[in-house]
């Protein structure tokens, strides 16, 4: 996958629409200071031919596997495919995948050869194809995935290779949209350098989010919550320890720090038979990612919980990050993806 980007460096021409693609590179300016609408859950499929639709079926399910919250499973993202004179609707997605089989003409195809460099789609069809990524291509705060080849084998087989490499760089600059979207509309009025004495870290929370509780009883952690429908937040607490990075090895003892988070914070429990782990990558730190499903104590209702744990780069203390959403009979998928954006943003190092 060659990102637009990235093309400068291979072809002039293809520096030229980064450039242009800031405000709509193949004609859409005027448009690019919109903002695209809707769910950062919704992906548009714009097809060159509707007989391509049933053939992506495998790329789809590789883009978007479905994510387990406790009773049910929800897809990670959810399609829907624009076909033909019809396509003109997927311009309002904030993310779009088009695939073209070049000779099939029409607006699809004349709308792609508008959108790339000529001479980057001119080096994709010498080949068997290529999947380009173009940010902002018809309005503000969008990312399309542009796949070109010469026969449906072929545009098939490039985007199920493809759609590994497509999905960790729709999730990252998922992340960093939902951030930008966060400081534009305004962010929890609690200054970095301020939560940095208080906590040792700092983090950008929307300002919707309040301070729910800070250190119960002297308990080691902090809640942020936003009450307004579904109920989500962020929950941090943290230990000391010798050797931090000893300790993200130790799951025993993560496990036994999400318990007393839990305890201290939500008077809950945590079920160990639902336990997932993972090693993921938050703030460009390496963590370790705990899934599983929690019960109340006192009331017995539950949901899932997503936990990753951090060590702090200068040392001394293990963080445990908790993102919370209790959001009974409605799907989960997009709070959880607002709250990992969020982490994202996690700052142990002392503000300016």
């Amino acid at each position: 996958m060659i990102p637009i980007r990235h093309a400068a460096a291979i072809l002039g021409a293809a520096g030229l629409c980064l450039a242009l693609s800031l405000t709509g590179c193949g004609g859409g300016g005027k448009n690019a200071m919109v903002s695209a609408v809707g769910s950062y859950g919704d992906v548009a499929l714009v097809v060159s031919d509707p007989q391509l639709d049933p053939l992506l079926e495998r790329a789809r399910g590789l883009l978007s596997p479905d994510e387990k919250f406790v009773l049910k499973s929800e897809p990670t993202y959810r399609f829907r495919t624009f076909a033909g004179g019809k396509w003109s609707g997927a311009r309002n997605y904030r993310n779009v995948i088009v695939a073209v089989r070049w000779g099939d003409g029409g607006p699809v195809q004349g709308a792609v050869k508008r959108l790339l460099p000529k001479e980057a789609l001119k080096r994709a069809l010498s080949g068997r194809g290529e999947v380009f990524t173009v940010r902002n291509p018809w309005l503000h705060g969008q990312v399309a995935f542009v796949a070109v080849a010469k026969d449906a084998d072929a545009l098939v087989t490039l985007l199920n290779r493809r759609a590994p490499s497509m999905r960790d760089t729709l999730a990252a600059d998922i992340d960093r949209r939902i951030v930008a979207d966060h400081r534009a509309q305004g962010l929890l009025a609690d200054p970095a350098a301020r939560q940095w004495r208080r906590f040792g870290f700092s983090v950008e929370l929307p300002a919707a989010y309040r301070e729910n509780q800070c250190e119960p009883g002297g308990f080691p952690g902090v809640e942020w919550l936003r009450t307004d429908g579904s109920t989500r937040g962020l929950t941090v607490s943290w230990e000391a320890a010798a050797d931090p990075q000893a300790r993200l090895a130790d799951q025993r003892a993560l496990v036994a720090m999400r318990e007393r988070l839990g305890a201290a914070l939500h008077q809950e429990t945590i079920d160990p038979a639902s336990f997932e782990w993972s090693q993921e990558t938050v703030a460009g730190l390496p963590a370790v990612k705990l899934a599983g499903s929690w019960v109340d104590a006192k009331t017995q209702v539950g949901g899932p919980f997503r936990c990753y744990f951090l060590a702090a780069p200068d040392g001394g203390r293990v963080y445990c990050f908790d993102l919370l959403v209790y959001a009974p009979q409605l799907e989960k998928m997009d709070d959880f993806r607002r709250l990992r954006a969020v982490l994202e943003t996690v700052s142990f190092r002392e503000p300016a």
